[in-house]
């Protein structure tokens, strides 16, 4: 699920860049024929609906920057913001290979099976907008580490206190079931406000931290990106 959420980031991103790059614009309306493989018609249709129709994956329809057709590869520079010492990189909540993994599997346009089912376009997704149309065009990736300047307190989205509460309270109720002891209502909120402080911390040191992506176009007309992109999530 985390793939899917840092995808979306990146499809607002990207799709604000198509929308204010003028070549890229006018390249996504550029009539284009394509062949429909179930008539085996051919149709008069725009660029960018031609490359929809041609990477759909289950109910997505994805449009990459860097592609083959436009004749791009690129290098990744990621720099992650994180609040431990500079020169840290987060191993907490999860291996450096796989979050780095995940967010490359976030940048490319995926296959079929890595789309969960229950996961459907939204209104603004369509076509979904991505990096790269495979990670084989991706020539270097390099990251670097540095210090998030964010105080503790900052509030958090309804959805996440929501869920810090949630599973706070769930996992107090399996230990209390599990060893089989009901405390009185006292003893019940001093523990329960501790799995809550818990599960605070366990959301920050998870979750707070951000990449900057500093994406490098290679084999470029300078008219389709500008020399350096820049992402975030």
């Amino acid at each position: 699920m985390a793939r899917c959420v840092a995808r979306q980031q990146f499809h607002h991103q990207l799709s604000i860049l198509w929308g204010s790059v003028p070549f890229l614009t006018e390249l996504g309306e550029t009539a284009a024929n394509y062949r429909d493989p179930t008539t085996g018609k051919d149709q008069t249709v725009t660029r960018i609906e031609k490359w929809a129709r041609e990477n759909t994956r289950k109910e997505f329809r994805f449009v990459p920057l860097i592609s083959k057709e436009l004749g791009l590869a690129c290098k990744v520079d990621v720099l992650l913001l994180r609040r431990e010492e500079p020169g840290l990189l987060p191993t907490i909540g999860g291996d450096i290979d796989n979050r780095f993994k995940t967010l490359l599997d976030a940048l490319k346009m995926p296959s079929a099976d890595e789309i969960p089912s229950n996961v459907v376009p939204e209104e603004e997704e369509d076509p979904f907008f991505c990096l790269l149309e495979d990670d084989g065009l991706l020539t270097d990736f390099r990251v670097s580490s540095d210090r998030l300047l964010r105080s503790w307190d900052l509030p958090m989205a309804h959805d996440t206190s929501r869920r810090i509460i949630t599973d706070a309270a769930g996992e107090f109720y399996e230990r209390i079931v599990g060893g089989l002891h009901i405390p009185d209502r006292e003893a019940w909120n001093r523990g329960l406000y501790e799995r809550i402080e818990q599960q605070c911390e366990r959301q920050r040191v998870e979750h707070e931290v951000i990449a900057m992506i500093t994406v490098t176009p290679l084999i470029a007309d300078p008219r389709i990106a500008p020399e350096d992109l820049v992402l975030g999530i």
